[in-house]
């Protein structure tokens, strides 16, 4: 099992800029299966709709398996079941479910450890506005920090 976790899809065409890169990994993905059985697992949260089809060849990459994104009711039971007592406590929950709409969980913890982060670096203060703040800012910087859909 060979498994590339969080996979930049730019990464997987053999006409940009890493092309080089590309036909690099498609080498080494036909080396691998002559030796036999190989499953190789791939994660992105980007649109692999425009995947360089060398890659979707029979043999390569032969299914796609797409994770919705959290309902409000998923993304309350993870704060509530996972995120320290001492955050839920300091936060206002409805609202974070509501401002989380239509963000994939990898979304919702970059919000919790942008949090942490602020708490740190500021002193004590849980700010909501300023953790959402910054990740919108963040995400803005195209592919800066992973925080792209």
């Amino acid at each position: 099992v060979s498994f590339f976790d969080d996979i930049d899809i730019q990464y997987l065409d053999r006409t940009k800029g890493n092309g080089k890169m590309a036909c690099s990994l498609l080498t080494a993905m036909d080396g691998m299966s002559e030796r036999g059985h190989v499953v190789r697992i791939f994660t992105t949260n980007e649109d692999v709709e425009s995947l360089d089809k060398a890659f979707t060849r029979p043999g390569r990459i032969d299914a796609f398996i797409k994770l919705e994104k959290p309902t409000p009711q998923m993304v309350r039971k993870l704060v509530t079941e996972k995120w320290p007592e001492e955050i839920r406590n300091h936060i206002d929950i409805d609202t974070l479910v509501k401002r989380c709409k239509d963000f994939s969980f990898a979304e919702v913890e970059a919000i919790r450890t942008l949090l942490v982060t602020e708490k740190i670096v500021n002193e004590g203060m849980w700010d909501l506005d300023k953790a959402f703040s910054e990740f919108a800012e963040r995400k803005n910087e195209k592919g800066t920090l992973g925080f792209s859909n």
